[in-house]
């Protein structure tokens, strides 16, 4: 299998216009746990409802999503197959407490069925590498703290201001709370 992902800090205060920046771009919101496995849409809007807490999202595209595969886990409970589906997944790490957890866009643009592998439709790998770079480019920066993460603004102020240091590998800033 092959894939492409960023990693990345935002902050809650990030959230709308990353909303805005999906529908900007005519992203389409793809629901994940469902009970049929048909024209499960939904309005990007729905995001924002998620609330503070860490989410994941799979997004789409009017030209490419025609192809969503679904996984079943349990009896009419199925998951959004994300390596043979036409979707971009988006993590939402979020605020806990003392620590702000890290974010992703992550796609697959190529998986092994039996001994064969299966590269994603052109339109799609074009479309997802596209909207990642014009998300790097509009949400994030690198900073003096650490020159090997990328930040919003906001992250970097928030990390700034909380004497935080990015801990478990890469995966969360820690606010200094004896500050």
């Amino acid at each position: 299998m092959s894939s492409k992902q960023i990693n990345f800090f935002i902050t809650n205060d990030d959230l709308l216009s990353v909303v805005n920046f999906f529908k900007n771009n005519d992203c389409i919101l793809v629901q994940n746990e469902v009970d049929k496995v048909n024209n499960n849409y939904d309005d990007i809007d729905r995001i924002l409802a998620r609330g503070k807490k860490a989410f994941q999202v799979y997004l789409t595209h009017p030209g490419v999503s025609d192809i969503v595969n679904y996984r079943q886990f349990e009896e009419n409970h199925y998951y959004v197959d994300i390596v043979r589906s036409n979707v971009l997944e988006f993590g939402f790490g979020g605020m806990y407490e003392n620590d702000l957890r890290r974010s992703r866009f992550y796609f697959v643009t190529s998986f092994f069925q039996d001994a064969d592998s299966i590269k994603k439709t052109p339109d799609f790998t074009k479309w997802a590498d596209s909207l990642m770079k014009r998300f790097r480019k509009e949400f994030l920066i690198k900073s003096d703290f650490n020159t090997s993460s990328l930040f919003s603004p906001a992250a970097i102020k928030w990390a700034e201001v909380q004497g935080a240091e990015l801990r478990e590998g890469g995966q969360k800033l820690v606010a200094n709370i004896a500050k």
